[in-house]
């Protein structure tokens, strides 16, 4: 008689929950559309890599190049010519 209450319990269980996997089961459907667009929409862009190679990449190392070199050849010399008050960094700078 155990057994045959078992089953029953674990049919009503199963029933209850059925709507539960139906829904995940079309939420995995739906966001397998969106991996597949996902995954295009990244081959399109490593094209766009491939085509503008380091072009991005270039000006940016320059102007922070240009930046220290503007500030170790003009900023540097000032501050030690001209001792600005001392501050929590050493002598000249504050």
């Amino acid at each position: 008689m155990e057994l045959h209450q078992l089953f029953l319990d674990m049919a009503v269980l199963v029933e209850a929950q059925g709507q539960q996997l139906n829904d995940i089961e079309s939420h995995v459907a739906h966001d397998s559309s969106f991996v597949m667009r996902g995954t295009e929409q990244l081959d399109v862009a490593k094209g766009y890599q491939k085509t503008q190679g380091n072009g991005a990449a270039l000006p940016l190392f320059l102007a922070s190049f240009s930046s220290l070199l503007s500030y170790f050849r003009f900023y540097q010399p000032y501050l030690r010519t001209h001792r600005v008050m001392d501050g929590p960094y050493g002598k000249g700078l504050s």
